[in-house]
């Protein structure tokens, strides 16, 4: 059996659900900016489709990129349903232990491996259960530089907010392998090596229960 791992990076820094109602589902489409909004009892939900698999067999996760001129108290829910589990947060995106918030979240939908070759559908939920009306952005798109080479550097940008993880898919002569980081800022970060199965624990508050982490500030290994 081959084996891949996951790789999660994620900067130091809410859970909602979304309202139950009829609503009239859009059909999304990927690499677009919407602007809308929603407010009490009237949710906006889209359906984004797109192939897992690009023409060289390379897996092509989701993500999405919600932003909002929203309080912490009159709070966007974002939901993601997919067909092997739920994908939940707020925004404003709220830090751990009071280091702020931020008005844009970005998160990877994790992927379903047990289908790669089916279509793949997402439903994007956005509520709140303020009784005002809160406007929104919201960009969803493939990412394609999702799998890591041996020996390949990747240079990525992160932040609490904006979590990123990628695929390792190991080679039948690899024993072991050494992930290797460095940063030219101070500022703390975790890394996580996770097996590739959902959910992912891509979250400052939940990485830890999963596979094996460390926190670092300008460089890290992990084996």
């Amino acid at each position: 059996m081959q084996r891949i791992a996951l790789l999660m990076i994620v900067q130091l820094g809410c859970i909602g659900v979304a309202l139950a109602a009829l609503t009239e589902i859009i059909q999304g489409k990927l690499n677009y900016d919407y602007n809308d909004t929603v407010s009490q009892g009237s949710p906006d939900v889209y359906a984004f489709r797109w192939d897992l698999l690009d023409g060289n067999d390379t897996i092509r996760p989701l993500r999405l990129l919600v932003e909002s001129n929203a309080s912490e108290v009159s709070h966007l829910t974002v939901v993601v349903r997919e067909t092997i589990g739920v994908l939940a947060w707020a925004v404003p995106f709220s830090v751990e232990g009071g280091l702020g918030s931020y008005a844009n979240s970005s998160r990877t939908v994790c992927p379903d491996l047990t289908n790669i070759t089916t279509e793949q559908v997402a439903y994007v939920d956005i509520s709140t259960a303020a009784n005002m009306t809160i406007g929104y952005d919201l960009r969803a798109w493939p990412v394609l530089d999702y799998s890591l080479s041996a020996g390949v550097p990747k240079a990525l940008v992160l932040s609490p907010p904006a979590p990123v993880y990628y695929s390792y898919r190991f080679e039948p002569e690899d024993e072991f392998v050494r992930v290797v980081l460095t940063s030219p800022t101070y500022e703390c970060a975790i890394v996580s090596v996770q097996s590739a199965d959902c959910p992912v624990y891509d979250l400052g508050r939940d990485i830890l229960y999963s596979g094996a982490y460390q926190t670092f500030t300008t460089q890290a290994a992990v084996t």
